[in-house]
């Protein structure tokens, strides 16, 4: 299971720690400080971490959980240019399928809470495992819901529960 939190970390593109959650769901909506909500089935453990970019030293504030062979993480950062949001989406896109050598086999453009959004599919050959994504740029700001598991968990109910459940706060 370790191997299927560092993809997870990788289609981030950013080194995250996975922490271990409970056998029994029980979802609930979790607020965050950092603009957004989301539903976990579990509580999350936050974390937090710099990392070095091509545009500089990035922190990341992360929730993280793992239950039922699924890894589900939500991901706040804030960069410190403004650019251009389908630029920003589209480095992040790239950024998680090139660091996991994986296949990107379905993207859609969304708009979440009135932001611009993509949520993907990403298949990772070595080992077989598949991610879903969705990332959302509100200013310079990305935020990143994303669950790793083995194939066909893409289309399991708590995977489309979790990316669904997003959302970004009012201001």
């Amino acid at each position: 299971m370790q191997l299927a939190k560092r993809l997870a970390i990788l289609f981030s593109g950013l080194a995250l720690l996975g922490i271990a959650g409970s056998a029994a769901a029980q979802w609930t909506q979790h607020r965050f400080p950092e603009g957004y909500r989301i539903e976990y089935p579990g509580i999350p453990k936050a974390f937090q971490q710099e990392v070095q970019t091509q545009i500089g030293s990035i922190k990341i504030l992360t929730q993280s959980l793992n239950w039922n062979g699924l890894d589900f993480f939500s991901a706040y950062s804030q960069y410190p240019n403004e650019a251009p949001p389908e630029r920003r989406l589209e480095g992040a896109r790239d950024g998680a399928v090139r660091n996991v050598k994986g296949i990107l086999r379905e993207e859609q453009q969304l708009t979440v809470s009135g932001a611009p959004a993509k949520r993907i599919i990403v298949d990772v050959p070595n080992p077989r495992l598949v991610g879903v994504q969705l990332l959302v740029v509100r200013d310079n700001r990305l935020y990143q819901a994303v669950v790793v598991g083995p194939v066909g968990s893409e289309s399991s109910p708590d995977v489309a529960r979790f990316i669904n459940s997003f959302a970004l706060e009012p201001r």
